[in-house]
């Protein structure tokens, strides 16, 4: 059993893209600490231990976006079963604000089907997480 079914299953019951959205964020808003897991312990990768999204801020910028918007790309087929495939992520920095854009492009398993949604999220570069009244 995975991670997210076992501890977020309450907002996995929903199947809007609302609530697909808040998993993302709060996916986005962990960070994980990039344990050397092999790819044969599929359990472990899907857990609690693998959770969230390593930002490594220390690369060089194409490279160090490339790196996220992939991590990212793999966490949500691990982590978020609503979403059958990720189309596309995109990475926007905003240095002045020292925070990060990110947009989302998927199909997402509805009620009636599959749909295709976008998400939109910001995080600071300095705690991984934009607050509310700042945006």
């Amino acid at each position: 059993m995975s991670f997210a079914r076992t501890f977020l299953s309450d907002r996995l019951t929903g199947a809007d893209s609302e609530g697909i959205g808040l998993h993302v964020e709060q996916l986005m808003q962990a960070v994980a600490p990039e344990w050397p897991v092999p790819e044969t312990l599929a359990r472990v990768r899907a857990s609690n231990l693998c959770f969230g999204v390593p930002m490594n801020w220390a690369l060089n910028d194409a490279d160090r976006q490339q790196q996220v918007c992939r991590t990212l790309r793999y966490k949500l087929g691990q982590f978020e079963p609503r979403i059958s495939q990720v189309h596309e992520v995109q990475m926007q920095e905003d240095e002045a604000g020292n925070m990060v854009s990110f947009v989302i492009r998927a199909d997402a398993k509805m009620a009636d089907g599959e749909e295709g949604i976008e998400l939109e999220t910001r995080l600071s570069l300095f705690d991984q997480q934009v607050e509310e009244d700042s945006l």
